[in-house]
């Protein structure tokens, strides 16, 4: 007959030498940083742009902030056509509707967005338009260049 003092399992060998089986921690940790790292740059470049689509001049200080939902965004396009987010607009009408958009003036934020084909003279004149409504805040959207740098 076989006693039972004569089998070894491998549990026991682990339990006689006094080891413990461990989880180790430090590749979790690090597979749980990839994974945040991923889902920042992915929810980065999902950034949903509003108005209307134009080529925007180029600066190095390109302000990536995502738009506060209470920000109207003001296009020209090539054509010197003005847009209210996507309702196209007459440079006459800007101050009204954007004081009606508007509750509270000092809170309220408006960018400019503007093709770089416009002229200068009618980003002036929409922008002279935006500041007659009694908004605090005007924002140009510009695109991101690295010709600073060089």
């Amino acid at each position: 007959m076989i006693s039972d003092t004569n089998l070894k399992f491998p549990s026991s060998k682990f339990r006689e030498e006094g080891k413990v089986a461990r989880v180790e921690i430090v590749p979790l940790i690090d597979v749980m940083f990839l994974l945040l790292a991923f889902f920042i740059v992915v929810s980065a470049s999902l950034v949903e742009e509003r108005g209307i689509s134009v080529q925007l001049g180029m600066a190095a200080t390109e302000d990536n902030a995502s738009l506060d939902p209470k920000t109207i965004v003001v296009s020209v396009t090539k054509d010197e056509v003005v847009f209210l987010d996507t309702t196209e607009v007459s440079v006459a009408e800007l101050p009204s509707i954007i004081r009606a958009q508007c509750g509270s003036l000092l809170q309220c934020r408006v960018r400019l967005q503007a093709d770089r084909e416009v002229s200068h003279g009618k980003v002036i004149s929409v922008l002279d338009h935006i500041r007659t409504s009694g908004v605090s805040t005007v924002e140009f959207g510009v695109q991101a260049s690295d010709w600073l740098d060089k």
